[in-house]
């Protein structure tokens, strides 16, 4: 569902989300917003700034930046980048969890 935003924990197993309808500042929303990462976070036990958001539209890219989680944007869209996007991806494949893992620990 795209108004769901999910976040996992590397090697935890651990699963949350939280969408529009979680959040007090955005109820029934279907946008993304920094709220519902920082909710789902939250919920996971973690802090933003560890978390990892892949997002493939510039709302989400924006919400993520905003939320403090390292923000990849998946697509061929330069506006992801442009939207603040800490890296890019045309798609899933090539993604590394040990890179993204180390480069979270640098970020902290």
């Amino acid at each position: 569902m795209r108004d769901r935003q999910r976040a996992s924990a590397f090697g935890r197993g651990h699963r949350a989300q939280a969408g529009g309808t979680d959040c007090s500042r955005s109820p029934g929303c279907r946008a993304p917003h920094a709220e519902c990462s920082i909710l789902a976070a939250h919920r996971l036990g973690v802090s933003p700034i560890s978390c990892i958001a892949f997002e493939d539209s510039r709302s989400g890219v924006a919400a993520a930046v905003l939320s403090g989680a390292l923000c990849i944007g998946i697509g061929d869209d330069a506006e992801l980048t442009e939207a603040g996007a800490h890296i890019d991806n045309p798609n899933f494949v090539g993604i590394c969890l040990q890179y993204l893992s180390d480069y979270l620990r640098r970020r902290l």
